[in-house]
Order: structure tokens, then C-alpha cells, then sequence
């Protein structure tokens, strides 16, 4: 699978590419790093050499940083790019074919504000490419356990299709969970009968499990879902925006702070 990855130098940014190195070596496909310089003021004709250097030293890190990745065996490429960090990112996406984009969800104090605040959020909302994110200091490991937020709405079949394949990779178990957020014996039937026929019927991978909980708290019942089964990944809609904003955790208007422990697949 190919794969995606904003890269700013970071420990955060360079645990994601290892992690999406294993990843792509374990599954096949490429690797593909993007760093992008975002411009602060319009650069003279003469560029100091301080800059010059600097801009040196960007592409020889980047270039070395490749080869560390190439002699464990993984097929990887590059762009530095300058312009807006989300907008390059999916466009690299679209130009390599990616299936995912892979990003760490901390960064170095100087730059955070630049890839790993607002810029993630904007990635989250505008890639028509599934979003990875991971949490601080995770290393590579099978998904076994992933979790797929459904509200039962028929537009997450698609999502789900998606869901089962990359399970299909790990041989991982996919329970779907809705949250309720009235009781059963008040509201009556809540479309889980409809909506499970519906994904036996247009899916065929068998380790999907069906799930439903009550909480008058959405993105709280769904921690503790994710506690209780010990899960590996959770999926959700990017439709759900808010669900997304509330299990990140929102930093300001822009910023998701995310505090989930555990990678997050944003379809």
C-alpha cells in the first residue's frame, strides 16, 4: 500500500515514517515523504547564504533520512515542496496514489503550529484520502482490534468496505459500534436489525462484529468502548465531524489537541 507522509524533522514526524515504513514493507507499495516549506515573506532575488545553507542541509537530511529507510529494505521517495502544508499534503496524496496518509499528532514546540495543529485538522477535513493519525510515542504493531464509529446512516457502507479491507492486511476484527444515546426500551428499534443485513449482505469479510452501547455522551461512551475491548485503531466518518472534534479533543478553533491513545483512521 502506498502511503503518505508530512515530514518536518520532527521525533513525531520521523516515529510516523518508521511506523509507515514497517507498515508499507509488511504490505508492499511505497513510501512517500513530503516536506513543505512554508513561505513567511517573499524571498529576494539573493538569498543569503544562511539560507542557502539551510536550504542545503533540507535536502541532504531529507536524502539521508531516505536512505536509513531504503537499507531496512522499503521503497521510498520525496517532495519539498513550498505552499500550504494540508494542500501540498493531498496533493501528494492524489499524485502517488496513495491509500492513506500518516501523520503524528505532536510536534517540536517551533513547530507545531505549523503541521501538527491546525494544519492536521485540515487535513482530517478536506483529504478525500483516509487520515491516519498517530498518538505520541506509538510503535508499529498488526492492527488485531478495530473499532468503526457507526450512527447507522447507509452512507458508512462505503466506509466500511474500506475498513474491512485494511482489516482484511491484518486478519483484524472489526467491531462496529453505535452509540445510543437514548434507552432501547424508550426509543424502540434504533435500525441495528436494517443496518446489520445491510453489511452481511454487501461485505463479505467475516470478522465483523456488531455493537451497540448506551451513553448520553457519544465521544464518552466510545472511550470506553475502546477501553473495554483493548482495540488497536479506531475508525470514524469524517461526515461525523463532530464526533471527530469531541474524541480528539479541540484545542481553540482550529486545533485538535488529540489526546486518544490510540491511532485514529478518519475516512
Amino acid at each position: 500500500m502506498n502511503v503518505v507522509v508530512p515530514f518536518d524533522f520532527s521525533d513525531h514526524a520521523k516515529s510516523a515514517a518508521h511506523f509507515s515504513a514497517l507498515l508499507t514493507k509488511h504490505h508492499g507499495g511505497r513510501l512517500h515523504l513530503v516536506h513543505v516549506i512554508v513561505p513567511i515573506e517573499e524571498e529576494p532575488d539573493y538569498l543569503p547564504v544562511e539560507t542557502l545553507n539551510a536550504k542545503r542541509n533540507t535536502v541532504f537530511e531529507i536524502v539521508h533520512f531516505q536512505e536509513l529507510l531504503r537499507r531496512r529494505s522499503v521503497t521510498t521517495s520525496c517532495d519539498i515542496v513550498p505552499g500550504e502544508i494540508a494542500d501540498q499534503v493531498i496533493k501528494a496524496g492524489r499524485r502517488t496514489q496513495a491509500e492513506m496518509i500518516i501523520m503524528g499528532t505532536q510536534g517540536n514546540s517551533g513547530l507545531r503550529k505549523y503541521l501538527y495543529g491546525s494544519h492536521t485538522a485540515a487535513v482530517i477535513d478536506q483529504s478525500p484520502i483516509p487520515v491516519l493519525t498517530l498518538p505520541e510515542g506509538i510503535t508499529f504493531k498488526p492492527f488485531r482490534k478495530m473499532v468503526y464509529a457507526t450512527d447507522y446512516n447507509y452512507s458508512n457502507l462505503n466506509d466500511i468496505k474500506k475498513v474491512a479491507a485494511f482489516a482484511e492486511k491484518f486478519n483484524g476484527i472489526i467491531s462496529l459500534i453505535h452509540i445510543n444515546q437514548h434507552s432501547t426500551t424508550h426509543s424502540g428499534n434504533t435500525g441495528r436489525e436494517d443496518f446489520e443485513e445491510l453489511i452481511r449482505n454487501s461485505i463479505s469479510y467475516p470478522h465483523i462484529i456488531f455493537n451497540e452501547n448506551e451513553h448520553t455522551d457519544t465521544a464518552e461512551g466510545l472511550r470506553l468502548f475502546l477501553q473495554k475491548e483493548n482495540a488497536d485503531l479506531l475508525a470514524i466518518s469524517h461526515r461525523r465531524k463532530t464526533l471527530v472534534e469531541k474524541i480528539c479533543g479541540r484545542n481553540g478553533d482550529d486545533d485538535y489537541s488529540f489526546d486518544l491513545e490510540i491511532p485514529l483512521l478518519v475516512y
